[in-house]
Order: structure tokens, then sequence, then C-alpha cells
């Protein structure tokens, strides 16, 4: 599995965790409607800025470690 599909997967289950749909996640963010959607199927990628503003608004934090 590549580290983005990992990442994304982990940004999925959280969201489910946390009981947000989509569109609330949207506007957490902050971001256009059905963007996430977009992010989540890979339709389209965020970029280093969107990112990190979808990882905060999930409560998360990305840590980078050497193999």
């Amino acid at each position: 599995m590549k580290p983005y599909d990992y990442i994304i997967g982990e940004l999925i289950s959280r969201r489910k965790d946390l009981k947000l749909s989509q569109n609330d996640l949207d506007f957490k963010i902050g971001c256009s409607d059905g963007l996430v959607q977009k992010w989540e199927t890979q339709k389209r990628i965020p970029s280093g800025f969107m990112l990190s503003c979808w990882i905060d608004a999930l409560d998360c934090e990305l840590q980078i470690k050497q193999r």
C-alpha cells in the first residue's frame, strides 16, 4: 500500500469514527461542497495546506518516521 493511500484510509476511518458526513467535514474545513468526497475517492489530491486542514479538522496529527 502506498503511503498516501494509507493516510487517506486513516482519515476516512477517523471521519466515520467521529460520525461526520463528508459534507459536515467540508463545512468544518471551510472548503467547497463535495471536495472531501473527491479527496477520499482520489479524484482530486489536496494541496499540502489543505491536507493539513483536513488532518486538523479531524483532530489528528501526521507523524513522519524513518522506516
